[in-house]
């Protein structure tokens, strides 16, 4: 990440097919980051939607007045884990994050975990946690539940540590440079931090899932690639 023009946070949106929930959701957290005075940039990625996404990031541009939003465009669908390596390559802020478009999280709960890591310079990177002090809006299904709970089980035998929350969205780090996330952003740099010794920081964050037919988008298969890809950063990377 390249730190200029004092930007404090630099927030990645990817955004896929998500034309009912993006403007609402981008808005409120700029709504948020003003309130705080926080200088930030927030870098909209369009992943190949073919709704009507792309509308509605034209027109969070349009109305915006204070927040500096960088509009990026992919001509198809590279998923996740690209949009956010296209984010980090261009960021300016002295700390980055990731937003989803989707309402999951509430973008209050990102800006706690940024003014946390801002104020103790000891800390790295803070993790947000959905599954410390679980609130009344926690929903999740109980498959996706079981999924994310084997993952992280593993994961902590795997790398001897001790976290809640492998798969949230919401991770502030420091100025580190993520080269390859060929296998999927959460888990390639959370290895990434636990080989290279980095003490991972975890706060409490709230939850509201949405369910798969309100366009959630994750596969059984994306499990079964999430379980072979731990196994092959612990014992062949």
């Amino acid at each position: 990440m390249h730190q200029k023009n004092n930007i404090d946070i630099s927030i990645a949106v990817p955004v896929f097919n998500e034309e009912e929930l993006v403007f609402k959701s981008v808005s409120k957290l700029i709504k948020n980051l003003e309130k705080k005075k926080i200088c930030a940039e927030i870098i909209i990625i369009n992943d190949g939607s073919n709704d009507f996404s792309e509308k509605e990031i034209k027109k969070i541009v349009t109305i915006n007045k204070k927040i500096n939003i960088i509009k990026l465009t992919n001509p198809q669908n590279y998923g996740k884990s690209y949009c956010i390596k296209k984010s980090l390559s261009i960021s300016q802020g002295k700390y980055f994050s990731i937003h989803d478009s989707d309402l999951e999280y509430e973008s209050n709960d990102l800006i706690k975990l940024y003014e946390k890591i801002s104020s103790n310079i000891k800390y790295d990177v803070i993790y947000g946690s959905r599954y410390q002090k679980r609130s009344s809006k926690f929903k999740q299904q109980l498959l996706y539940f079981i999924a994310n709970q084997l993952n992280l089980f593993l994961f902590n035998i795997l790398f001897k540590k001790k976290l809640t929350d492998l798969h949230s969205c919401y991770k502030v780090f420091k100025d580190f440079k993520f080269k390859s996330m060929r296998f999927g952003f959460e888990l390639e740099v959370t290895v990434f931090l636990a080989k290279n010794v980095i003490n991972i920081i975890e706060l409490p964050i709230s939850y509201s899932a949405r369910l798969k037919q309100q366009g959630k988008k994750i596969y059984f298969l994306d499990e079964i690639k999430f379980i072979y890809n731990l196994f092959y950063f612990r014992f062949f990377s």
